[in-house]
């Protein structure tokens, strides 16, 4: 009957790894948080004369732009194009699937180099 009464067998399952989480992000998703961030985040050179974002850290890496492309999350896209299909304008489709190649086409030529 010592069930329980030694310290190992009563460990919380709170305190358990993976039990809690207080960041339900994955490295793909932190990854493009972090790209979006970038553009918004002046470089400045030595002269102290704006010339750019720190966007391109994130373009003209391979691994980073492949975590990017892992964590962009489509299925909103589908659904409102779906829904949209059979009522939408024909130019209101049109435009979303131009964006999406678009953004399709920067990812092949970030990754082309």
């Amino acid at each position: 009957m010592s069930a329980g009464t030694e310290q190992h067998q009563r460990f919380p399952r709170a305190l358990a790894p993976g039990y809690f989480r207080p960041d339900d992000l994955d490295f793909a998703q932190r990854v493009e948080m972090t790209a979006q961030l970038a553009r918004q985040l002046r470089f400045h050179d030595l002269n102290n004369q704006e010339v750019g974002d720190w966007s391109a850290l994130f373009t003209n890496d391979a691994t980073l732009m492949m975590a990017r492309i892992a964590a962009a999350d489509l299925w909103p896209r589908q659904q409102r194009f779906t829904a949209d299909a059979e009522t939408a304008p024909l130019p209101s489709l049109a435009r979303q699937v131009l964006s999406l190649a678009g953004e399709l086409d920067f990812w092949w030529r970030s990754l082309a180099g």
